[in-house]
């Protein structure tokens, strides 16, 4: 029996998570020239990516390796980053000026196909920021010792480049009109709302209510200086190229799907579903159905009910999906009882340490309910959390490391901030007490709530 290893989760379609699985798995072929058994879980709006045990431990070290001997190496997969987004924007420019089914239907297919390739670059980035995290790490402390180490690492924290998320931040919290806001965002941001395929962008109400629901401060926390002369200047510079990259990997995601919205909703229509529903579907499913639609009505209907209850998704020589009550069973089998935790460690994002009010940010759409004053405890963070995260008093996510988006905007905003716990979303609810500490790297329960 194939074990697994639990990676990623994320909040997105079917058609957005099957291309992170299928390119997980070419990105696991390409690395290691293994074809590993892989699966996705689908529950509620959120997918989890897993692995057979063992294999992106092979993947780190390789990583790691190329750190330590080949920083070239590293630049090569970084650049490839850039050049994929790239040609991934070049060609959802395209994709306008398509009417009968049959060419909607190809060109679905290869929006598919360009994403999945953009997507195992995504990857690659994703693990190498945890090698080079660690190389910076390790370097630090024999360097400074462990006293300074995190001084040191934010002292050098800053993106090569201005991350977009950085001049968002400082533009939503400074004291310009509200209207000077709204106009930055729409002329520079308008794909901040384009987090999957299938979601509709920001208009100009989505974007008021952003900024109206930003209430950040424009003073910033200052970093104390510290002499980060005795690291090796190749590997710093790497690291903050990855700072800068990790914003812009974002940032082109985002606005290929906002440039390519109106085609989806363009094959939406020609099949009488919506665009949510669209995100149902995979091409070569939606190809195989399209030969007799109407007959497959009742079909469309059911699969798309069930796979909004639960999916499971595995790969084994090839892809394999189930949907629906027995896809729900699976999902659970195994859940285990986190009641009786009460602590769990992660790594420290921004240092600091307080006590308050947890509040679980189990969907985007919790954001615009935050309450000022919470400790923000979430998945993971992206930009569009921003209202939510300039109201909190500490962040805890349960992945990301140092150079995640919630431990880059931490220590923006001088908030404590501790990621990669693994396990907070289990075990805390809405209206726990906790304590974050971190300066430890500990989350400690110290109140239940009714929630």
């Amino acid at each position: 029996m194939v074990k697994f290893t639990k990676y990623w989760t994320r909040e997105y379609s079917l058609w957005y998570e099957m291309s992170a699985l299928e390119s997980f798995q070419k990105w696991l072929q390409e690395e290691i020239g293994e074809d590993i058994v892989s699966k996705g879980e689908f529950e509620n709006g959120w997918w989890t990516t897993f692995a057979q045990v063992g294999s992106i431990e092979k993947v780190s070290e390789k990583y790691v390796a190329l750190v330590e001997n080949d920083l070239e190496g590293v630049d090569k997969r970084i650049n490839r980053l850039i050049k994929s987004g790239e040609n991934l924007i070049s060609f959802v420019k395209t994709l306008d000026g398509v009417e009968s089914r049959e060419g909607l239907l190809q060109n679905f297919s290869k929006y598919f196909e360009n994403f999945v390739d953009f997507c195992v670059s995504l990857w690659a980035c994703y693990y190498l920021v945890e090698a080079v995290e660690g190389a910076i790490q390790k370097e630090v402390g024999l360097k400074y010792g462990d006293g300074k180490s995190l001084l040191v690492i934010s002292s050098i924290s800053t993106p090569l480049k201005k991350a977009s998320i950085i001049r968002l931040t400082d533009k939503l919290s400074s004291q310009v009109s509200f209207e000077e806001k709204v106009e930055f965002m729409v002329e520079n941001f308008a794909y901040i709302g384009s987090t999957d395929p299938f979601e509709k962008p920001f208009g100009r109400v989505e974007v008021e209510n952003y900024v109206r629901g930003f209430s950040g401060s424009e003073e910033k926390v200052e970093v104390e200086e510290v002499d980060s002369s005795l690291l090796d200047p190749k590997l710093v510079l790497v690291y903050q190229k990855l700072l800068w990259v990790k914003d812009l990997r974002d940032e082109l995601r985002r606005d290929a799907f906002y440039l390519a919205y109106p085609f989806l909703k363009k094959v939406s229509t020609a099949f009488g579903l919506s665009v949510l529903e669209l995100g149902n579907f995979l091409p070569a499913e939606l190809t195989e159905l399209s030969e007799n639609w109407t007959a497959n009505e009742v079909e469309v209907k059911k699969l798309i009910s069930d796979r909004k209850k639960a999916i499971v998704a595995t790969y084994d020589g090839e892809f394999t999906i189930i949907s629906g009550g027995k896809a729900y069973d699976m999902i659970h089998e195994n859940d285990s009882d986190v009641n009786l935790v009460s602590e769990f460690k992660g790594k420290v994002g921004c240092l600091g340490k307080v006590e308050g009010e947890v509040y679980v940010l189990k969907s985007e759409k919790d954001i615009a309910n935050f309450p000022a004053g919470a400790v923000l405890v979430a998945t993971t963070t992206n930009p569009n959390y921003l209202p939510a995260m300039n109201k909190a008093i500490a962040f805890v996510t349960d992945e990301g490391g140092i150079t995640s988006h919630a431990a880059i905007v931490a220590r923006e905003l001088g908030v404590p901030c501790i990621v990669g716990c693994k396990v907070a979303m289990k075990v805390l609810k809405s209206g726990d007490k906790v304590e974050v500490d971190a300066e430890k790297g500990i989350v400690r329960r110290i109140g239940n709530g009714q929630n």
